[in-house]
């Protein structure tokens, strides 16, 4: 097990910086794995997109986390795995890209952003025994989504095949499919839960 110290300055408010230390996983002592997820949301309600301008720090915040935080990581990590030959990257995307969820403009389209960059990687990264996947939950019941209307919960869980909340087992066992040492022609995908 290897770990690596990442600096993390906040761009929203530039006076915070913080340092973090992330363990490589590695199960067998030779296989590299890291896992993303920048979980930071903000709720806009429907038709208040026109009044963005208004909230212009906390879009930036969500692009900042989500789509740079989430691309600096992946080429910093990617680099050790390069000198092992070897590594899986899974990124986290969510089910507001392809359901066009209404009052999630910002947070939707970074989450699209990570799924292209997933794509991007996972191509550029082969050739160095790399694969790069994502995953995109449903809801699942974290202290994220408590503020979220029960109603409009509801409304999103219908959207879905299978009508319930995910749950922490449900994204292990992606994630666990996608580390596997048998998973090396798997890259460049991105699955959704639930059924969208």
């Amino acid at each position: 097990e290897q770990t690596i110290t990442v600096r993390v300055i906040d761009t929203f408010w530039y006076s915070t910086s913080r340092n973090y230390k992330i363990k490589v996983l590695d199960k067998d002592g030779q296989n590299p794995v890291i896992k993303t997820d920048n979980p930071t949301s903000i709720n806009i309600k429907k038709g208040q997109f026109l009044a963005a301008d208004a909230m212009k720090h906390p879009v930036e915040k969500i692009l900042n986390t989500n789509v740079i935080g989430t691309f600096l990581l992946c080429r910093e990590i990617s680099k050790l795995m390069a000198e092992k030959k070897y590594g899986r990257i899974v990124n986290f995307t969510t089910v507001a890209t392809p359901l066009k969820l209404e009052g999630e403009a910002i947070y939707a389209a970074s989450k699209s952003a990570i799924k292209s960059l997933t794509e991007v990687l996972a191509r550029e990264l082969a050739p160095f025994g790399i694969t790069v996947n994502a995953i995109g939950p449903t809801p699942i019941e974290t202290d994220l989504i408590r503020s979220v209307p029960p109603e409009k919960m509801k409304r999103l869980l219908n959207r879905q095949a299978i009508t319930r909340f995910g749950t922490f087992q449900d994204v292990s066992n992606v994630i666990d499919f996608y580390i596997k040492k048998e998973s090396d022609f798997i890259t460049g995908q991105n699955l959704y839960l639930g059924g969208i």
